[in-house]
């Protein structure tokens, strides 16, 4: 998934620098799931980080979000957790002195249970497991 949106996103810089296509509706819509996607990322400690919130922030409704992602075979779920995670990550490596929770809390995750959860899920190793290993 996050491959398929980097060559989206290449090919759109592409096009773009070369002028060779005007911008299409598939162009559109892959720069609007950017726009998307950065005000998540701007808004991941927030508490309310729902489709219905996310759609509203966008001027659309929840369904057409829901049909905007769902083309790039992912959803709006899928890439909020994906960019908390990544934040996780970084502020294991950057804070090694913040506990776990802390870690958690400022990545947008209130349960540290499901933090560690999700986070073993997706990488393989507990979050303390992935900070010892320095990665």
């Amino acid at each position: 998934q996050i491959v398929r949106s980097t060559v989206d996103l290449l090919t759109m810089l592409f096009t773009s620098a070369v002028g060779s296509a005007p911008d299409g509706p598939e162009l559109t819509r892959v720069r609007r799931r950017e726009d998307i996607e950065g005000w998540i990322r701007e808004h991941l400690l927030d508490d309310d980080l729902s489709p219905g919130r996310i759609a509203s922030a966008h001027f659309m409704s929840v369904r057409a979000l829901h049909a905007l992602f769902a083309e790039a075979d992912t959803t709006v779920g899928t890439l909020v957790r994906a960019l908390r995670l990544e934040r996780a990550r970084e502020l294991l490596i950057l804070h090694p002195t913040w506990t776990l929770a802390e870690v958690g809390r400022w990545s947008g995750f209130s349960d540290p249970s499901y933090f560690s959860r999700v986070f073993r899920r997706e990488f393989g190793m507990s979050p303390g497991e992935f900070r010892a290993a320095g990665a």
